[in-house]
């Protein structure tokens, strides 16, 4: 599962987590980003590598460490190490397949196609107003520029994805699947094969923006008084320069039912817009400075998957 927006994600990989066949994975989010360092190493340095991404805090990393160590032959690659500890855990499980959410694996999905052919890729889009107004009451405003850069290259490359290989990659809508979720899990269901499961859907409401990163929740079952609450959220100086910022054509060809944002002052949108720019360019600096200087050889291929 791939995708811009971290609560839906989250949501629908629990909703696949509960099918009799799948086994949900939700820790681990960049083995596809760290292969080309992984391909460096060998032997146990290259077993301890891949272990301890897929434990991702979620799983103990012994028992990730095992299930490599079971299921691997001779001169291993990471890849047939990320297989054994997937494959090994699953079953483990009494599961024949699993689940990986990792949002940012839209930029990864040819090369997880060439080491699996069987894979289907679903890409969960939220509209990019939504999105911020979920930022916005999680205090992180700042954040909005790097996320509608984001949105914008990712939804794009998702369009080719899908043009490429329909078989395996499919679009979705949050809006869509929190509104009518029987539907649009049947549709999932049939993409991936699965035998349709009524009860997949009964999961709690997880990782809303006023409880950041709960897990549970006393409420069951898709919710979907999230759907355009950027309304009630942003103000329209906000909301005009959110839109203004997301890619036109791409707003409008996945989201025609978007309620109108109202107009508002060409010099105010324009102040913050670049309120926003300025904002998202000085904290993608500080992070991708940071990273080129602990994971340089990641960090740079991250880079360029994202700007090609």
């Amino acid at each position: 599962i791939s995708g811009r927006q971290y609560s839906g994600n989250t949501m629908l990989s629990r909703v696949l987590g509960r099918h009799d066949d799948l086994y949900a994975f939700s820790g681990e989010g960049a083995f596809f980003e760290r292969l080309p360092v992984m391909k460096t190493a060998t032997g146990d340095a290259l077993v301890e590598m891949v272990a301890q991404q897929i434990a991702g805090g979620s799983l103990q990393i012994d028992d990730v460490r095992e299930h490599i160590q079971r299921g691997i032959g001779k001169d291993p690659s990471p890849v047939d190490c990320y297989r054994a500890a997937k494959r090994g855990i699953a079953r483990h499980h009494g599961r024949h397949r699993w689940v990986q959410k990792a949002t940012s694996y839209v930029f990864y999905a040819s090369r997880i196609f060439e080491y699996f052919p069987e894979a289907r890729v679903l890409f969960l889009a939220r509209n990019p107003l939504d999105l911020a107004a979920s930022w916005k009451r999680r205090g992180h405003q700042d954040w909005w520029g790097r996320m509608l850069w984001g949105w914008n290259r990712g939804f794009r490359r998702a369009q080719r994805l899908q043009e490429r290989h329909p078989e395996r990659f499919r679009i979705l809508r949050y809006e869509d699947l929190v509104t009518a979720p029987t539907d649009v899990f049947r549709e999932i269901c049939s993409f991936c094969d699965l035998a349709y499961q009524e009860d997949c859907v009964r999961v709690p409401h997880v990782n809303r923006s006023e409880t950041p990163y709960n897990q549970d929740s006393e409420t069951r079952g898709i919710q979907s008084d999230r759907v355009f609450y950027f309304t009630d959220v942003l103000t329209p100086i906000e909301s005009a320069a959110v839109k203004q910022l997301a890619d036109a054509e791409s707003l409008h060809e996945l989201y025609p039912d978007l309620p109108a944002v109202p107009e508002v002052p060409s010099h105010r949108s324009i102040t913050e817009v670049a309120k926003i720019i300025a904002g998202g360019g000085i904290r993608l600096l500080r992070k991708q400075a940071t990273e080129l200087i602990g994971e340089p050889r990641r960090t740079w291929d991250r880079i360029k998957r994202r700007v090609s």
